[in-house]
């Protein structure tokens, strides 16, 4: 007598067949039992006239046929037994009500579960968004576009988060995937200020749009657990972007300056030094990142002056060393005093964060180096540049790029052959004597075989 799985993908329930549903019956067996009351099923009397009651209230969404309609239009009795209701609408009704019923639990409460909807149960559209783009490694947009498609085809509800009440169900269910289409319309993931803008039409801002979480993970295919645990680091994140006291809580081991990160992507992906400075330039402006200042030696502060990441790329640091720490006209700053967060230049820069976790010596404060007067790449004297070769002098900046910053007693931070080797095949090196240069430069204390992932 249980319900066939067909009734869950049905577009519409005549009242009778949604009474059945809720009791956990199959309409298709039980339905001509309740063609006479004495043969109800237990509880059916009681779910069927409160289903007919708040369809003649409105509280219930449902429509009729055109037959009924024409029937209507001769009568003053409306026959409300004879309407019908949208599968989402019923499960919307379901919710709001509390009701179990084991056939819908896919959103509506379990029997476990009868308590009212608090805010732990739900996430923003916003959030979700977040964090399935970068769970699934899609754009926000595309994560946001399927949070929606999903919506719009009744699998999820929408929830209103505004103010400091209980969350609540849109009226209409219509409305909730209004607002969630207008929040999709709006590409909040533009700009940070987007995302609490509120949309005339319904008072609310897209992150105060929101679903349950449990439905969440069963139809955008993330567990709960990672939704709990992404949410938290997109939240401290946040805080980070926007707090007002951010300089208390960013420190330079939280940043990764531009030049830097761009040696990185620039050994990772293999492309040369300006495409990837090219590159980190571009995501930082497509995806408004928070850019910080590491002048001075006091903790980072957010930096006035966005030009700068312009100039960072326009200043051409990569053509001579002492242009790394050279001050940008306009700006005030040096290309290694410009820097962003290391949780974001993995996320858009597509560089594994075990690849910029330990840099942190290059964000040194310019002042600092200085007065240690100190160059921080090897320079031969003027009188061995004679007799030096011009590949001898790429090797021993390889040395010093790949080395000068590795760390002894953690493997992480010792570059692979491979990489060296098309390093110095970028500069000119054939293929044999790139492979040898990098095992000619590797330290004794240097690890051997794999590099460990963290």
């Amino acid at each position: 007598m249980k319900p066939a799985e067909k009734w869950r993908s049905v577009e519409k329930l005549q009242m009778f067949e949604a009474a059945l549903l809720i009791l956990d019956l199959d309409p298709d067996i039980c339905g001509k039992y309740t063609v006479n009351s004495s043969y109800w099923p237990p509880g059916y009397e009681e779910i069927y006239e409160k289903l007919l009651f708040d369809a003649s209230t409105g509280e219930l969404e449902n429509s009729f046929g055109p037959r009924i309609i024409r029937q209507l239009n001769t009568e003053d009795y409306v026959p409300y037994r004879l309407s019908d209701v949208t599968l989402a609408n019923l499960k919307a009704w379901l919710i709001k009500h509390n009701i179990s019923a084991p056939f819908f639990e896919s959103i509506a409460p379990t029997s476990k579960s009868l308590q009212m909807v608090k805010r732990a149960d739900v996430i923003s559209i916003v959030t979700l968004s977040k964090i399935l783009a970068a769970h699934h490694e899609i754009t926000t947009g595309e994560a946001c576009d399927l949070i929606t498609s999903k919506i719009i085809t009744h699998q999820l509800v929408c929830y209103d988060i505004s103010g400091q009440r209980l969350p609540q169900l849109f009226g209409d269910n219509d409305e909730g995937i209004d607002a969630a289409t207008t929040s999709f319309d709006l590409k909040w993931w533009t700009s940070p200020e987007k995302e609490t803008l509120i949309m005339d039409d319904y008072g609310i801002s897209p992150n105060q749009v929101a679903i349950l979480k449990a439905e969440a993970a069963r139809h955008c295919d993330i567990s709960i657990s990672l939704i709990d645990g992404l949410e938290e680091i997109i939240s401290t994140r946040e805080s980070l972007r926007y707090d007002d006291k951010q300089d208390s809580i960013v420190t330079r081991k939280d940043l990764v300056n531009l030049v830097c990160l761009s040696k990185a992507i620039s050994r990772y992906h293999q492309m040369p030094l300006p495409e990837a400075c090219n590159l980190v330039t571009d995501r930082i402006y497509d995806a408004q990142l928070p850019v910080y200042n590491l002048q001075g030696n006091g903790l980072p502060r957010p930096c006035e002056k966005r030009d700068a990441v312009c100039e960072v790329f326009n200043s051409y640091w990569w053509e001579e060393p002492e242009k790394e720490t050279k001050y940008m006209s306009g700006v005030g700053m040096s290309p290694t005093e410009v820097a962003i967060l290391k949780i974001d230049a993995t996320k858009y820069c597509q560089i594994p964060s075990d690849e910029i976790s330990d840099l942190f010596f290059p964000v040194s404060v310019k002042s600092e180096i200085q007065s240690l007067d100190i160059n921080l790449t090897p320079k031969l004297c003027e009188d061995q540049q004679g007799y030096i070769s011009k590949f001898l002098t790429i090797l021993n900046k390889a040395a010093f790029e790949f080395w000068s910053t590795a760390d002894p007693d953690d493997k992480t931070t010792h570059p692979t052959n491979d990489q060296v080797a098309s390093w110095l095949k970028s500069q000119g090196y054939s293929d044999i004597n790139a492979k040898q240069g990098a095992v000619i430069i590797r330290p004794e204390w240097a690890a051997s075989g794999r590099r460990p992932t963290k």
